[in-house]
């Protein structure tokens, strides 16, 4: 997928290989856990989260990208990305206009590594679900 960034650099993201997307998860579900995000999410619909104030996970973020375990698996699966047409290596962000579009070109990426394991965790979810429902009935 490509993205225009808030500069304007156009960079390509690629979804890292699969070694390196699960441990960009198994970093973020353990970080997430320890920062206490999952205890503010805990019993909310998706519904109840969407709109509300970002300040309330404000803390859980902060913590979040303070950890050097999630900075070390995001730049390990941006080693297949791009960024102004060259690949994305430790010193990319050195320059500091491109420093701003940091945060841009990780989230994306963390998107596209971590979407896919959750698309199938929640279908798989969501129909066992409707299986207990429908033997309920």
């Amino acid at each position: 997928m490509e993205i225009i960034t808030a500069s304007g650099v156009k960079a390509k993201i690629n979804a890292a290989p699969f070694v390196d997307a699960m441990a960009l998860q198994q970093v973020v579900l353990r970080e997430s856990a320890r920062s206490g995000l999952t205890d503010d999410l805990k019993g909310k619909a998706l519904d109840d989260i969407k709109g509300v104030d970002i300040a309330t996970f404000l803390p859980a973020i902060m913590q979040m990208l303070g950890s050097p375990e999630i900075l070390a698996a995001i730049m390990r699966c941006l080693e297949r990305c791009t960024y102004a047409g060259e690949r994305i290596t430790a010193t990319t962000f050195d320059d500091e206009e491109a420093r701003g579009d940091f945060y841009q070109v990780a989230m994306e990426c963390v998107k596209t590594n971590l979407a896919p394991f959750f698309r199938s965790l929640l279908l798989g979810l969501s129909e066992g679900q409707a299986k207990r429902e429908g033997s309920l009935k």
